[in-house]
């Protein structure tokens, strides 16, 4: 769009270029002509000629009537002039021309515009949170439940692949009173490089919490929250600014005591809710 504005305002600039020398030119050759006479008429003394005599051919610096004009120099004036009129008549309206062949080109390429953006939109890679896969841990000599598992998963919904180039996942703990945490976190070690495929399914990173947490997140003594960062790109990317983020975060609650039996009931207890309001970035960003 940069580029097509500094076309316009060239095009735009020769144009004036043009008119400013036509009416230059015309200016120019009109002054000449009045300078010229006005030096022969001051080249002839006034007493030497009587007026009566002096006419156009002397060198009148004003144009005059005088017995040796001809009806055919009038006309040839007049149609000069009338020519003179429509030539200046001529560029404007080619000027107006210019400008509506513009607007036209404008709108064309405007259209052209929408029209790639709306197809890109429809094949392009959407990468967004999914669903969560729970689990439980249980001990090699009991039933007694250790704690448990919860898998993020991530689904491509787009019309094409995408290019999964960094996932990190956090599950922190905080006091009741604490409000959402901003995490902050480094790029190292969260780089994947996996092709994620139209329709497909990822797991990202477990995370586990213990029975003892999620009993005190059940009695409300603390707060659980499950969140996620990716970068991912697409078969639109060419720099780095193309490359496409998702983001999702959600307070883990227990409805049903985490040590419930059965295990069952105490896995349907467990709820995500979704939390509009945080800040997750990688290192370095604003």
């Amino acid at each position: 769009m940069h580029n097509l504005k500094v076309a316009r305002r060239t095009q735009d600039r020769g144009a004036l270029v043009a008119l400013g020398m036509i009416l230059g030119a015309v200016v120019l050759v009109t002054a000449i002509g009045l300078l010229q006479r006005l030096v022969v008429e001051l080249s002839i003394p006034t007493q030497a000629v009587d007026l009566a005599a002096r006419g156009p051919k002397e060198g009148y610096w004003w144009p005059e009537f005088s017995v040796r004009d001809t009806y055919a120099q009038w006309a040839m004036t007049a149609v000069a002039l009338v020519a003179l009129g429509i030539s200046v008549v001529g560029v404007v309206l080619v000027r107006f021309t210019f400008i509506e062949t513009r607007r036209t080109a404008e709108a064309a390429i405007s259209s052209n515009e929408t029209a790639r953006r709306l197809g890109e939109a429809q094949v392009r890679a959407y990468v967004s949170w999914d669903s969560a896969n729970r689990g439980t841990f249980h001990s090699t000599e009991s039933a007694d439940i250790w704690g448990f598992i919860i898998t993020p998963i991530i689904k491509n919904t787009g019309q094409s692949p995408a290019t999964i180039r960094l996932l990190y996942v956090d599950m922190p703990l905080v006091p009741v009173e604490q409000p959402i945490p901003d995490v902050r976190f480094d790029k190292t070690g969260a780089e994947v490089g996996h092709e994620l495929g139209s329709g497909n399914l990822f797991n990202m990173s477990d995370r586990y919490i213990s029975i003892e947490d999620a009993r005190s997140v059940h009695l409300r003594q603390q707060r659980c929250f499950l969140m996620g960062y990716g970068e991912y790109r697409d078969v639109f990317w060419q720099s780095d600014a193309d490359t496409r983020v998702l983001r999702f975060c959600f307070e883990v609650t227990f409805h049903t005591p985490p040590d419930h039996q059965p295990i069952d009931q105490a896995l349907n207890g467990l709820r995500l809710h979704s939390v509009p309001d945080y800040v997750i970035e990688p290192l370095g960003t604003d």
